[in-house]
């Protein structure tokens, strides 16, 4: 009986304990080189797949006959051993929004000791290399055979505690001790070495926050749309007032929610439906309606609730605005909210507005909502951009800015080199990867080492193994990078004059070390927005990096920063009170 068979044994036992479940399926990583693939001695590097293996645990069963059945299947399995997932996902007819597996086992079959003799001879020298394990999965057991077994468990600190993944460790230490001689009795036996498990507390982290009750679907049209919920959140039951987004819906589900509800319904919903209304209930009124109550293009009402005077903040490169929901809640219920989006994430047609037009359409929309200045804008990277054009259009209006809030983006004008597919490929990555805590990445060689027609599946495929980005389809997300680049070349052909009030810089404190950062702008404390004001800019430094700082938990200090700024002399409740009281000065303490 082989250690990989013990290692999954074990495994297998310890998640089925855990979950309180008899049947389970974990992830196995198989490698070597398949002799049936023509010149496969020709091909240099590792050959890595991941595939599922499903065990049944039978508590009166023989835990020697239990292993030794699983051994045979790994061996049955071994002629589907590079296989590509997705196909397997496809054979297993769960949806694609859904992970065949969350939880990851590795049995090293590579030599990580003292080089080997046999690479001494030879032209190339094998050198003992160590890297920290980072998983894109909830847990993943690297299992390393030799005199000693050594074992690592990494695990997403973001859905699992450092002490229940101590109790893991402990439990599974606990099993291999347990594990079974030639009197083996059953499994049963090998479980009972096992103390109760902290089901609670998994589920506690894993959980969302669920304030009402639940309230099952009333009538068919909320009983369709709660269904797509579920496999878009692969969460189960949703009831009629769980909010997409509290429940773990992220921008690019949301595009697949409205996919589906396309596809299924027959109904077209823009992106601004989801705002304030994300809850099947809501989702079903919108529907029965003739039209979206809201209908304007680029303005989304993100939160529209409260007396003062409101705040317009730019989208990212992306064009969407779903990473400012967080921001805009944190801010309270008390501060207006609106976001403007660009409308060229729902047209088939290649984007060519620049910064300059841009700004333009975007004021009209502002100035539906509020006439008259003083006015209060922001955005966040490619956004703050724009909204500091819009400040100055409004300046030449002759209408009074009571703040420019620049969240973390570089000064203008600075860079002129114009970024090309791959660069921009792999910078989106580095950012998903930075915002979901998960390693996504592809770098530049990576990306260069593909053909430029499947570069954007790699990415995609990618993303794909994060739970929350599954079901993104190659349409939508083709849409996404096409409006990205065009956003950041606009900003890179845009040529800006100075500004005549004050700016407030909102730093991350944290560095990307993005693949499109310019270090030597980085560096200086403004972001080079100096340059660009004639009164000094005020610097607030933020938690979190360029995208995390829209996330919790640091998003909440953004927000109390936000709105100290916003409180300030001259951006008061009533705009007609602050106009005559506003000195230039007043933002910059």
């Amino acid at each position: 009986m082989t250690v990989s068979v013990l290692v999954q044994g074990a495994w297998a036992l310890l998640l089925s304990h855990w979950s309180g479940q008899r049947d389970v399926v974990f992830g196995s990583t198989v490698a070597g080189r398949p002799a049936a693939i023509p010149g496969i001695e020709s091909i240099a590097g590792l050959f890595i797949n991941n595939l599922p293996v499903r065990a049944q645990i039978d508590p009166d069963r023989p835990a020697l006959d239990w292993l030794r059945e699983l051994q045979q299947q790994m061996v049955e399995a071994g002629a589907w051993d590079f296989t590509p997932p997705e196909r397997v996902q496809e054979w297993s007819e769960v949806p694609r929004v859904r992970r065949l597996f969350d939880t990851l086992c590795v049995v090293e079959n590579y030599p990580m000791g003292a080089p080997a003799e046999a690479a001494a001879a030879g032209s190339f020298t094998l050198g003992d290399l160590r890297a920290p394990v980072e998983t894109n999965y909830l847990l993943t057991l690297v299992a390393m055979p030799g005199a000693e077994l050594e074992l690592t468990l990494a695990y997403d600190g973001r859905r699992l505690e450092a002490a229940t993944v101590d109790r893991l460790l402990a439990d599974l230490l606990a099993l291999f001790e347990a594990l079974p001689g030639p009197a083996a009795g059953r499994l049963a036996d090998l479980l009972a070495v096992l103390p109760e498990p902290l089901v609670p507390a998994v589920a506690a982290v894993a959980a969302p926050d669920r304030r009402d009750e639940h309230v099952p679907p009333r009538e068919p049209l909320e009983q369709a749309l709660a269904a797509i919920f579920e496999e878009i959140l692969d969460l189960r039951p949703i009831g009629v007032t769980d909010d997409f987004f509290a429940l773990g819906g992220s921008s690019m589900l949301a595009l697949s929610l409205l996919r589906s509800i396309q596809e299924r319904l027959g109904r077209h919903l823009p992106l601004p439906s989801l705002v304030g209304g994300a809850t099947v209930e809501q989702l079903a009124v919108t529907l029965r309606q003739q039209a979206p109550a809201w209908s304007h293009l680029a303005l989304v009402p993100l939160q529209p609730k409260g007396e003062r005077p409101p705040f317009f903040c730019v989208h990212s490169a992306g064009g969407m605005v779903l990473n400012l929901v967080e921001l805009a809640r944190s801010l309270g219920e008390d501060q207006p909210f609106y976001a403007l989006q660009d409308p060229a994430i729902y047209g088939e047609e290649a984007p060519t507005a620049g910064v300059e037009e841009l700004a333009g359409s975007y004021l009209a929309e502002v100035r539906a909502v509020q006439p008259n200045g003083p006015y209060r804008l922001g955005g966040h990277s490619f956004g703050a951009v724009v909204a500091f054009e819009m400040a100055r259009q409004l300046h030449r209006q002759g209408e009074e800015v009571a703040l420019v809030a620049v969240l973390d983006a570089g000064a203008p004008g600075r860079l002129a080199e114009l970024p090309d597919d791959v660069r921009v490929l792999a910078h989106i990555s580095e950012t998903f990867s930075r915002f979901y805590g998960r390693s996504l990445a592809l770098s530049v060689d990576e990306l260069e080492a593909v053909a430029p027609a499947e570069r954007l599946d790699r990415v995609l495929d990618r993303f794909r193994g994060l739970s929350d980005l599954a079901a993104v389809d190659r349409r939508h997300f083709s849409r996404f990078f096409r409006l990205y680049k065009h956003h950041m070349m606009s900003s890179r052909q845009y040529r800006p004059q100075p500004f005549d009030g004050a700016l407030t810089l909102f730093r991350a404190a944290e560095p990307s070390h993005d693949v499109l950062e310019d270090r030597a702008l980085r560096a200086e404390p403004s972001l080079g927005w100096d340059t660009l004001s004639h009164l000094p800019v005020a610097v607030i430094d933020v938690p979190g990096d360029h995208s995390t700082m829209l996330a919790q938990p640091q998003v909440a200090h953004l927000a109390a920063q936000l709105r100290r700024s916003l409180e300030a002399p001259g951006a008061g409740r009533s705009a007609a009170a602050a106009l005559p009281e506003r000195e230039p000065h007043d933002l910059r303490a």
